[in-house]
């Protein structure tokens, strides 16, 4: 344990036995301020401290801790566990302690392969954003996806939409899952008619879990999707997009067989330009 060395009252001879804070400091290539920080934090306490400057004083016997906990920083170890580590004495202790740091890291890299793979799946859906045309229609087989969703009757805004975003957050990190895609609003009521004062609307995320392991958890069935890109505020989405949409599908004899979902692929900076935002419109459809 790193207990503090005490002179033998003011016999200036036992000072040979000592480093001052700046040869301390030397020694082990760390700042001063570092050593004052450890000492603040009780990591590694002076073994004297003079009473008329406040001038701190080190053991040589203090050396190999200090360059110890030096490397356990440099290694990631928090202060707490270097604490811990201080106070072993024994050699199983020390096994003990290892083996449950290592337990920790591999849950920490269990974490950031996670993260990286969100990753992963953001840049894969953004990529070909690069090359897309907008306002192009097109007829396109889609997969079944997985989703966490709410669904309600409300006003339809985009405050309210982001409200039930927000909710998906909560659900998505209270329960493990990723997000696998961009947010999605399902309008399940016909766009053609539309009354944006009591809307049936179900804001979705794709996610990594199966359908049905929570109630709100559910699949968007695989299917042909007429589909169309559109950059711009929402406003336009009613007046330009959607006319424009279904009367392509009725013109080129496909009939309506699902509701219209509308993707969110990308808004910058965080939704707060409202021209920027680039939506995807999806409406299932057959011959």
């Amino acid at each position: 344990m790193n207990k503090p060395f005490v002179f033998p009252g003011d016999d200036m001879n036992d000072s040979e036995d000592m480093l001052s804070i700046g040869e301390m400091a030397k020694l082990c290539r760390i700042p001063v301020k570092t050593l004052r920080y450890f000492d603040k934090t009780g990591t590694a306490k002076p073994a004297y401290v003079d009473p008329s400057t406040q001038y701190r004083y080190y053991s040589k016997t203090q050396l190999p801790f200090i360059i110890i906990l030096k490397e356990l920083r440099a290694k990631g170890f928090s202060l707490a566990d270097i604490r811990k580590f201080s106070e072993i004495v024994e050699l199983d202790e020390t096994v003990a302690f290892i083996d449950e740091k290592m337990g920790r890291i591999d849950r920490q890299i269990d974490k950031l392969q996670q993260v990286k793979q969100q990753c992963v799946l953001w840049k894969d859906y953004l990529q070909p954003l690069y090359n897309i045309q907008y306002d192009n229609i097109l007829v396109k087989h889609i997969p079944a996806r997985t989703v966490v969703f709410v669904r309600y009757r409300s006003k339809c805004d985009a405050f309210a939409v982001n409200v039930r975003a927000a909710e998906h957050t909560h659900i998505i990190h209270d329960h493990g899952l990723y997000q696998n895609g961009p947010l999605m609003a399902v309008f399940h009521d016909d766009l053609r008619c539309f009354n944006p004062e009591d809307a049936d609307i179900e804001v979705c995320m794709e996610t990594s879990t199966n359908p049905g392991s929570h109630s709100f958890v559910r699949e968007i069935p695989a299917g042909l999707y007429a589909s169309v890109i559109h950059a711009g505020r929402a406003e336009t989405l009613t007046t330009e997009v959607y006319p424009v949409l279904y009367r392509w599908i009725t013109d080129n004899n496909y009939q309506v067989t699902g509701p219209v979902i509308q993707l969110y692929l990308w808004y910058a900076p965080m939704g707060q330009i409202p021209e920027n935002i680039i939506y995807e419109i999806q409406v299932q459809v057959k011959k």
